[in-house]
């Protein structure tokens, strides 16, 4: 089991603390030090691996729309949250290997190569 914990990017930081401007600290370095301080923590608190699931602030901003709340640290972290389980659920099913080809034994290329010469 895994604590998920919503990840910013610094090219995109300006655009998230335009939908929380006072959710969030006022640099991107001041909130990566806290957030990795926060990771840390629960790591240690809960005995988790914890994973950091990038966020963006359009898709963020239209999740939260569509949910009626507004952003905040608690959406950011629910936002988070669903990303995961949309993402594991998918690599988790049983069809995904058939679906995809996954399945399938390697193929040696060299060893189609020298035969075809």
């Amino acid at each position: 089991m895994v604590q998920v914990m919503p990840w910013l990017l610094e090219r995109e930081y300006q655009q998230h603390r335009n939908l929380d401007y006072y959710g969030l600290p006022e640099t991107f370095a001041a909130w990566r030090e806290l957030a990795s301080a926060l990771a840390g923590k629960l790591a240690l608190v809960t005995g988790r691996r914890v994973v950091k699931v990038v966020i963006h602030p359009g898709e963020l901003e239209e999740w939260a729309r569509r949910k009626g709340r507004a952003v905040s640290d608690r959406v950011r972290s629910d936002f988070a949250g669903t990303l995961w389980r949309t993402e594991n659920a998918y690599v988790a099913d049983p069809d995904f290997r058939v679906r995809t080809g996954a399945n399938l034994p390697a193929v040696d290329v060299t060893a189609a190569v020298s035969e075809t010469q």
